[in-house]
Order: C-alpha cells, then structure tokens, then sequence
C-alpha cells in the first residue's frame, strides 16, 4: 500500500535501500513556501517508515535535486545542490547518515557559487569511500564533468573524520 512521506510541495524523490532492507528516501519540499529544502526520511524492515526530516537546518537558500548511497550497514551519503540566496550561482552540498546518529551537519563540496550545477550523481562503498561526480556550467560557458573523492574513516555515531578530496576537472 503506497504511504505518503510528505505532504507539501516536493520533487526529485531518490531511495536508496541495502540487502537488509533498510532503506532512505531523499527529495526536496517547500514546507514554508519560501524555499525547498531536503528531507529524509528511514525505513526499517518490520517497523516502517519514519517520520520525515529536514537535512541541514541552517543552510539557507534553496536546495534541490538530492542523490544518495547507501552501503550494507545503512550509512548514507546524500549529495543535492543549493541555490545561492542571491540567485547569482549554485553550490554543491552532502551529509552522511549513520542509523545510530542519524544525519550529520552538512558540508560545502563544490564552492564556487558563481555558475550553475547540473546533474549530479554519488557512490558510496562499504569502506567508507564515496566519490561525487556532476557538471558545471562556468561563466566561459564550458561544461566540465568535475568529481571528487569522499574518505570516511568510519561512519561511527559522533565519531568526526569525514573529509572530502579536492575536486578534479575531467574533460574529454
């Protein structure tokens, strides 16, 4: 039976689900009609969904088109691009959930904040590596594939260690 997890305004849903059947699902939603913003929400095998939540309170702008991974033990890394509050650029954004913490604090990836992201995708590995890739249109109008390594020394409830590579310019 399909069950609603949000009644507002919402897009680009996305789920990731591993072998034990625990599962996320991301998208974005204008709970306010001021801007979107990411939510989540977990599902465990014999329990159900939970109820929705918001992935970074304090960024501002508008935050769209969520991508996430999930590996055997249900950690996740969520990527999704934001919207300056300007309207003059966009970045590129990720957080990482861990069952027993829930979702981390997110972190900048892509700062430049002055040309446009467009698809972005994510990988995530059972050793705590995850690797971004997504497109950019720059100001000189070249659109670059760019990708950036993630290195987790584990995904431990409070544990810090989260880091994300420099980004690198691929073109053909």
């Amino acid at each position: 039976t399909p069950q609603r997890l949000s009644g507002d305004q919402s897009g680009s849903p996305m789920v990731a689900i591993n072998d034990s059947g625990s599962a996320i699902a991301v998208w974005h939603a204008d709970t306010d009609q001021t801007a979107y913003k990411i939510w989540s929400s977990q599902y465990t095998p014999d329990i159900g969904w939970s109820v929705a939540s918001r992935i970074g309170n304090r960024i501002g702008g508008t935050s769209l088109d969520p991508v996430i991974a999930m590996d055997s033990d249900g950690n996740a890394l969520i990527v999704w691009i934001r919207q300056s509050r300007q309207g003059n650029g966009e970045s590129l954004w990720s957080s990482t959930y861990n069952p027993g913490a829930g979702w981390r604090d997110p972190a900048q990836i892509d700062t430049g904040d002055t040309f446009s992201i467009g698809a972005a995708n994510v990988v995530f590995s059972n050793y705590g590596k995850g690797l971004t890739v997504w497109t950019r249109l720059e100001a000189d109008g070249i659109q670059p594939l760019v990708q950036q390594l993630f290195r987790n020394q584990r995904l431990e409830p409070g544990r810090a260690g989260c880091q994300w590579g420099n980004g690198r310019i691929r073109t053909a």
